[in-house]
């Protein structure tokens, strides 16, 4: 079941015990009720400041309630105020019937630590295991939810391995609609402002009779700093700036994923990557990579500075020397020798060769084994021979090129899958070339 399904499933089951038992008590009572007992009915604490209930025509209204965490002491989730009006009678004939859902102030604080959230014990205690068969009722509920409003929400999300954290502010949520079942259409609209700057204005329309959808997207201006620790996931950059804006239609249908029509327009600006080793003073980033103006909106380009020629003159003169062969390699083989060999205290000290003029620093690498060396090999030919022609064959060497070609990876196994084949022209011209075996 999708995560938000059983979110959605958890929200209307601690409001339902809410409101059961406000039904079945006198308001004063179940206040005291709920927070003397909420551990026992939903698993956490909870705090009430006001409640009153009118059994007459179903309207309930909570003042300033707050679920803690399971230390007893943190926030987890809080409601400024709450009001409800649930009609009663239609109870009787399996019907939930909601005219009014209104919320100021919600806060919610979710922390995820890998494939952990800190509200898995509610989603434990709320649903059945995931192998768990249920039957359907024979007569089933329905529930239809109208006019529900959230304003000035407040969430706060924490990436506990990235150590990242995301705040979403003057939240807004109008859904004209709910309908779990049946066959009434569902209208609703989300409006949020990100706490690093930009925002976030969302619509979906959904049709249960005929499953089909249509999601409009608007995210303006979204700032990227902060997202380097995503960004590492694939890349080894130090940080991240620029604004990302998107404006996206998705329309299709529900029962069939694939057949959807997508369309929108993406735009970004000011982007810039910088090396995470530029931010440990790595002097080869400035002499490697060049940064410059691109195009008449403002934007920038990175390009490699390597082979530019000369421009004094105000042409391009391309009489920059191609690089064959220089003493920075000779060390690098030496220490790549020394790899294979396992002295792998000699070749940090090849290594250290080349860091010192990088960083201006004695025994930057001190980690001697095998995988660390490996690792700083690797680094240390991305850093010195970007351009040169050096790479491709060293991760080849050093076994780390399926790392970097996700085709090769995919083709591993293929005879000869890193040999160069012999063209057609050759074998032509040369009776006794013969195809490299794995080649046609």
């Amino acid at each position: 079941m999708k995560k938000w399904i059983k979110i959605l499933l958890v929200t209307l089951g601690i409001i339902a015990v809410l409101v059961v038992t406000t039904i079945l008590l006198l308001p004063p009572i179940a206040k005291n009720y709920l927070e003397k007992h909420s551990k026992e009915l939903v698993g956490r604490q909870i705090t009430i400041e006001k409640l009153r209930f009118n059994v007459l025509n179903g309207k309930l209204r909570i003042d300033r309630i707050a679920m803690l965490e399971p230390d007893d002491s943190t926030t987890f989730a809080s409601l400024g105020n709450f009001y409800t009006r649930i009609h009663l009678l239609p109870l009787l004939r399996q019907r939930i019937h909601i005219d009014a859902v209104l919320i100021d102030k919600p806060y919610l604080n979710v922390y995820q630590d890998g494939t952990s959230f800190n509200f898995d014990d509610l989603l434990n205690r709320f649903l059945t295991p995931a192998d768990t068969v249920e039957k359907a009722p024979s007569n089933p509920w329905t529930v239809d939810i109208d006019d529900i409003k959230i304003h000035n929400g407040e969430l706060t999300y924490k990436d506990m391995q990235r150590n990242v954290t995301w705040g979403f502010n003057e939240l807004d949520i109008d859904v004209p609609g709910l309908h779990l079942s049946g066959h009434e259409r569902t209208d609703m609209g989300i409006v949020f402002n990100f706490s690093r700057g930009g925002s976030l204005r969302t619509s979906l329309e959904y049709d249960q009779a005929t499953a089909d959808y249509d999601l409009s997207l608007l995210l303006s201006n979204l700032s990227l700093a902060g997202t380097a620790a995503y960004f590492n996931q694939v890349i080894d950059i130090g940080s991240v700036e620029g604004l990302v804006t998107l404006d996206l239609h998705v329309k299709g249908n529900a029962n069939h994923l694939l057949d959807l029509r997508t369309y929108g327009i993406a735009a970004a600006s000011g982007l810039k990557l910088r090396d995470s080793r530029d931010n440990r003073g790595d002097t080869r980033v400035k002499y490697n990579l060049g940064e410059g103006d691109y195009g008449a909106d403002g934007g920038r380009l990175t390009f490699c500075r390597k082979f530019l020629g000369d421009m004094s003159a105000g042409k391009m003169v391309l009489d920059a020397d191609l690089i064959y062969y220089r003493a920075a390699l000779a060390v690098m083989m030496d220490a790549e020798l020394k790899y294979y060999r396992k002295d792998y205290g000699g070749a940090l000290e090849s290594l250290n060769i080349i860091a010192k003029r990088a960083y201006g620093k004695d025994d930057y690498y001190t980690d001697a084994s095998q995988e660390a060396v490996l690792e700083a090999l690797v680094d240390e030919y991305f850093l010195e021979f970007p351009a040169e022609g050096v790479i491709w064959w060293a991760l080849i060497r050093l076994d780390k090129i399926w790392d970097y070609n996700d085709y090769l990876a995919a083709n591993r196994n293929n005879t000869n899958i890193l040999l160069w084949p012999i063209s057609k022209s050759a074998r032509d011209k040369n009776s006794n070339l013969t195809q490299t075996e794995g080649w046609y």
